[in-house]
């Protein structure tokens, strides 16, 4: 009789959970995973052919299956804490910091030299700075899959290279990005290349101790969190920001740091708004016409404060939202420029 009654009460479950994942509206996007989600594919004969419409059907069905993020979070748990495993998908959990197992991709490697030098050429009369920022990974030890310093030697610029300056205690836990201490360690050293002489006293002040970054959400990982500290002083505090929003308009802020992504799942955005094709930084106490592009991805976000302390104006331009062709608008001969990626991001291709 209990086996009769545990296999109906099973049924039932099943059951209600596909009635549920029916009639349940599709959402659009996952806040925790900071992405959009598939929607249900066009039906078509090429779709059917081609298998694009199988694949889009089995990415829709994963995405919009009712308790999916709830239930990889308990798979993440069990992994980690149960099995002991020291990897869950491709993130891998080590001294309480998490890390993605990366391997060298020569291809998109060369696409990022080829694209960065032609810049370089394009504006060879300006004074040029190229920063190139070291993943996390290269701090894991050789028992795990990860990049190193010797992929530094597969680009074909001259760059100014902070990794002996850092480790991994200067980046997020949880996350690819550097932290707004370890990037001002980065600034410190940066403004004797470029020859930024005024010095100013910088306080942090704690405004989040629950950041869940990249990393804990793509292993929905959720048991280590990180803190997020404020840079703060007279100029850094009096910085204006204007960017161009999505939906085209350009917008004002008084500030640099943005509040409200605090009580969102993208806390990373606190900085500058997060990322945006064009943003503008005033330095309206700054006592001269000295001007700064920064040509950058995510990892500039934390940095641009810092050096806009020293300029009248820094512009960011983000080429993964605008055409190459676009940064001539925004540079004359007297403007500096600033190239600054993370080599996360060259690896992966998302650069333009």
């Amino acid at each position: 009789m209990k086996r009769y009654i545990t296999g109906i009460s099973f049924l039932v479950i099943i059951f209600a959970l596909m009635i549920l994942n029916i009639i349940a509206p599709d959402k659009e996007i996952s806040e925790f995973q900071k992405r959009k989600l598939q929607k249900f594919p066009q039906i078509s004969f090429a779709n059917y052919l081609n298998g694009q419409f199988s694949n889009e059907l089995d990415i829709y069905v994963k995405d919009q299956e009712i308790f999916s993020e709830k239930l990889s979070g308990i798979v993440s748990y069990i992994n980690y804490n149960i099995f002991c495993k020291i990897e869950n998908r491709n993130i891998v959990k080590n001294n309480k910091s998490l890390y993605e197992n990366i391997k060298l991709n020569e291809f998109n490697i060369n696409d990022f030299n080829n694209n960065i030098m032609k810049l370089m050429i394009n504006f060879h009369k300006n004074k040029q700075y190229t920063v190139i920022l070291p993943d996390k990974s290269f701090y894991l030890n050789d028992e795990f899959i990860h990049l190193d310093n010797e992929a530094f030697n597969k680009l074909k610029f001259k760059f100014i290279d902070y990794s002996k300056i850092l480790d991994a205690s200067d980046f997020y836990k949880t996350d690819i990005h550097i932290t707004n201490e370890g990037s001002y360690k980065i600034y410190l050293q940066l403004k004797k290349e470029m020859n930024l002489i005024e010095d100013y006293n910088t306080q942090f002040i704690s405004v989040s101790d629950n950041f869940l970054g990249y990393y804990a959400i793509k292993s929905m990982y959720t048991d280590i969190k990180d803190k997020i500290l404020k840079p703060s002083n007279e100029i850094i505090n009096q910085l204006k920001v204007t960017y161009l929003d999505n939906d085209g308009e350009y917008k004002t802020h008084n500030s640099c740091y943005f509040s409200e992504h605090l009580n969102t799942y993208d806390q990373y955005s606190f900085n500058l708004n997060g990322n945006k094709p064009v943003t503008i930084i005033e330095n309206e106490v700054f006592d001269n016409n000295r001007e700064l592009v920064i040509i950058k991805d995510s990892y500039g976000l934390s940095i641009a404060p810092y050096l806009a302390q020293h300029y009248k104006k820094v512009t960011m331009l983000d080429l993964r939202m605008m055409p190459m062709d676009f940064v001539k608008n925004y540079i004359n001969n007297e403007t500096e420029i600033l190239y600054y990626y993370g080599f996360k991001s060259v690896n992966d291709g998302k650069m333009f």
